[in-house]
């Protein structure tokens, strides 16, 4: 039988009764059947039932002729797969960054994890479901195919010339296409070559649109859409640092996304919308009243006690937790505590690569008194010695195997050969008190390889802290485990959604920091495009951030970050581009208290970059006052001209600080813009902004002052170098 895949470009509630096909939008149709122009017949390949839809529900504009001139199955299998198979590539010249061509999600869009219920923890299964991102490249993708289908339908005019320049085209782009990350079951064997018309259909809009075509065949909206991408690219070459810099509006915004999504068109953009009010914490329905709280609890006795506990040799981890813990503590929550807090501050992690980790039986346990002799072991082990100690108290408790997101690591694979997620890490689940938590006693031990390779921003205090009786929620961004149910959450969240969320770590998770309209389109930069992202902060929160690159041979980058206020929330807005020549790195977010003055690492963002790459430098910003945000909207670029400049600069102060500046100061905040000279270039300004066009007359360093009225001076928080 001879099909066509498509996709859904609306929704259809079809009709049982009536043999009607439901489907949802961006769910994957495979066409069987044309009964005429507006009629298909086709199967679901999320649902795989069958049934009949209308035609202009799904992409694909194809007349009954034109099916039936259609190759053979395994041809127009090679076209679907030449449409999965379109990855981005770094323009970078070395053979080991084909790897980074694609997110550690990507590598998981076609395979699978056991579980209890195989519908539910299929990551194949659930590609499907990523219809909330893709919705939008459906929605904006009516220009392309409007351009490429006047382009196929009137190939037969093309000339010999425009014929050989196409073919070029596409071969650089089915080059490029290639990628060993794709399943080998969706490949076949005795594939036929596609036509020409079939594969100038698959083709880059971008790359078509930069070719000039004199043939009168060529509509007039494709006309008109290849002038406007030239236009574009013109404009791009010349692009002012000043246009550069500006903030990543929604039409820039979906633009990315849709080129995005058409080099991985699996790729969710947003994740965080998978995470809704309906998804909850698993709980044990029983009727037995609460003891007490979880977070009632003052642990200080505790850990003072197993301080001083001697370092002696015991024969076991039942030994020790039979006669040293159980008899001392008599709730389950005391107990866990106990061997948490001996089992962090007691044993060194070494890990052993060889090592296999597994819950039914420990790696190497016939080296158990040894490990209770020498206080060292490897991080599974750990777990291991933690279970065992837990059941030997009576405390009912789970080993959980998983994927665990590293910071700064881009070249791990998240599935194996045989396309199942890779486990390199493990926790404890425990239920007490009816609640469900984690206790990941590897990270809470500050031997860990993180704490060890992260020291200037991994606070190991709080880190031991976190990772005692950790919620569900607070460890989804970092922790996959093997099994869905084992998530604790109900209804689960979706295993691709879950690897595509940015990582967040102890110390933003603690702080409240949170995603904030977040789409993982703005990561995936080309030739001079920034990233461009906010995240959701605290009141007395300050962050920073700097491009790490995954190979020490480039180096940092630093990133542009501004606080503005909106409808109550506190908002940073981070900018940046990638160091040069750098196809892949990490956008490195760490966080402070305001009055503190060590940093936390936050979060861990892939980042890539291909084409062409001009360095940018930054307006020159420091920390000015607390409780005083400062948000500089142009020109955010370091160096200017002599001459006239547009300034627009806004202040926020909080409610608390205002409030004293008038009882106690006589006086609101100031603000104001001083020349090298350090005159005063204007008036002061009350409402919150300075903003208006300024003559730079003089070479040199202009700033930005804020009035800081409790110290009787002019603080400069941005400087600009005029010459």
């Amino acid at each position: 039988m001879m099909s066509v895949k498509t996709r859904a470009t609306y929704s259809w509630s079809g009709d049982k009764k009536n043999h009607q096909l439901g489907f949802m939008e961006n769910d994957c149709i495979e066409i069987l059947k044309v009964l005429d122009s507006d009629l298909f017949y086709g199967e679901s390949v999320r649902t795989k039932e069958r049934g009949l839809f209308p035609a202009n529900y799904v992409d694909c504009d194809l007349i009954k002729a034109e099916l039936e001139r259609l190759k053979p199955t395994s041809s127009r299998e090679t076209i679907t797969e030449m449409k999965k198979q379109t990855f981005a590539h770094s323009d970078f010249n070395d053979t080991e960054l084909n790897k980074f061509s694609t997110s550690y999600v990507q590598q998981v869009l076609n395979s699978s994890t056991q579980s209890t219920d195989t519908h539910v923890s299929s990551l194949f299964g659930h590609s499907d479901l990523s219809a909330t991102s893709a919705g939008s490249y459906i929605r904006h993708k009516e220009d392309f195919e409007t351009k490429l289908q006047s382009l196929k339908t009137s190939s037969s005019t093309y000339t010999p010339k425009t014929k050989n320049a196409l073919n070029d085209i596409i071969e650089q782009q089915e080059k490029k296409s290639k990628s060993k990350f794709l399943p080998s079951f969706l490949r076949s064997k005795s594939l036929e070559e596609p036509s020409f018309d079939e594969k100038l259909y698959l083709s880059s809009v971008e790359k078509l649109s930069q070719l000039s075509f004199t043939e009168k065949s060529f509509s007039e909206a494709s006309r008109s859409s290849s002038a406007s991408t030239l236009k574009s690219n013109m404009t791009l070459d010349s692009t002012s640092d000043l246009e550069r810099t500006k903030s990543v509006g929604g039409e820039e915004r979906a633009a990315r996304a849709k080129r995005v999504l058409r080099e991985q068109p699996d790729l969710i953009l947003k994740p965080q919308t998978f995470i809704t009010d309906v998804n909850c914490e698993k709980r044990k329905n029983t009727k037995k009243s609460k003891r007490y709280s979880l977070f009632s609890i003052d642990y200080t006795y505790i850990d003072e006690q197993i301080s001083r506990t001697k370092r002696e040799i015991y024969d076991s981890p039942e030994h020790f937790a039979v006669n040293i813990i159980a008899p001392k503590y008599k709730t389950h929550l005391e107990k866990v505590r106990a061997i948490y807090m001996y089992l962090t501050g007691t044993f060194t992690l070494k890990p052993q690569e060889s090592e296999t980790i597994s819950t039914k039986r420990m790696f190497e346990s016939h080296r158990l008194p040894e490990i209770m002799q020498t206080f060292c072991c490897t991080p599974h082990q750990l777990t291991w010695i933690f279970f065992i100690m837990a059941q030997a108290v009576g405390i009912e408790c789970e080993i959980i195997l998983g994927y665990l997101k590293y910071p700064f690591t881009l070249n791990e694979a998240v599935t194996d050969t045989k396309k199942k997620l890779i486990l390199n890490h493990s926790w404890i689940s425990v239920c007490i008190e009816d609640e469900y938590r984690f206790i990941d006693v590897i990270l809470g031990n500050p031997t860990n390889d993180i704490a060890l390779q992260n020291r200037g921003i991994w606070d190991i205090h709080i880190v031991r802290d976190f990772y005692f009786l950790t919620r569900p929620f607070d460890i989804l961004k970092t922790h996959t485990p093997h099994h869905i149910d084992q998530q604790q959450i109900v209804p689960p969240i979706d295993v691709v959604a879950q690897l595509s969320l940015p990582p967040m770590y102890p110390h933003g998770t603690i702080n409240g920091v949170e995603l904030y309209k977040f789409n993982s389109a703005v990561f995936h930069l080309k030739h001079y495009e920034i990233y461009d992202f906010e995240l959701k902060i605290p009141f007395d929160y300050d962050v920073q951030a700097e491009v790490i690159p995954y190979n020490k041979e480039y180096s940092n980058c630093s990133s542009l970050v501004q606080i503005y206020h909106r409808k109550g929330k506190r908002i940073a807005h981070f900018q940046g581009i990638m160091p040069k020549n750098c196809p892949a790195g990490f956008i490195c977010v760490t966080g402070k208290k305001e009055y503190s003055k060590h940093w936390n690492l936050l979060m861990s963002i892939p980042c890539f970059h291909k084409g062409k790459w001009k360095e940018l430098t930054w307006v020159n910003t420091v920390h000015g006052i607390n409780g005083i945000d400062i948000y500089i909207k142009e020109p955010k670029i370091r160096h200017l001209k002599l001459g006239q400049h547009h300034f627009d600069i806004r202040m926020h102060v909080s409610e608390e600080l205002e409030s004293e500046l008038n009882v106690n100061r006589n006086g609101g905040s100031k603000i104001a813009f001083f020349s090298p000279s350090r005159k005063l270039c204007g008036a002061h300004y009350y409402n919150g902004k300075l903003q208006g066009t300024f003559e730079l007359d003089q070479p040199g360093s202009w700033v930005i002052g804020v009035l800081d009225l409790k110290k009787k001076r002019w603080k400069f928080v941005a400087e600009w170098i005029v010459s």
